[in-house]
């Protein structure tokens, strides 16, 4: 069974690290939470291969072309 949060994102990949959250939804926007609450619009940066959390300010994605810094 798989849980949603009221007003929480669609995302198809997610990284953690600490009390962060990033994820990445269908449209191939980044978004960014604090344990899943309030979760923040970021850019956008497409299709990703790779998504890793380095904290609540900064995340890595990457592409089979670019590396994208996250904040």
């Amino acid at each position: 069974m798989t849980r949603t949060r009221p007003g929480a994102p669609r995302l198809v990949t997610i990284a953690g690290a600490g009390d962060a959250l990033w994820g990445i939804d269908q449209e191939g926007y980044a978004w960014r939470s604090r344990e899943g609450q309030d979760w923040q619009k970021r850019s956008r940066v497409g299709t990703v291969d790779a998504l890793t959390a380095a904290n609540y300010d900064t995340a890595y994605a990457a592409t089979s072309l670019a590396l994208y810094t996250l904040n």
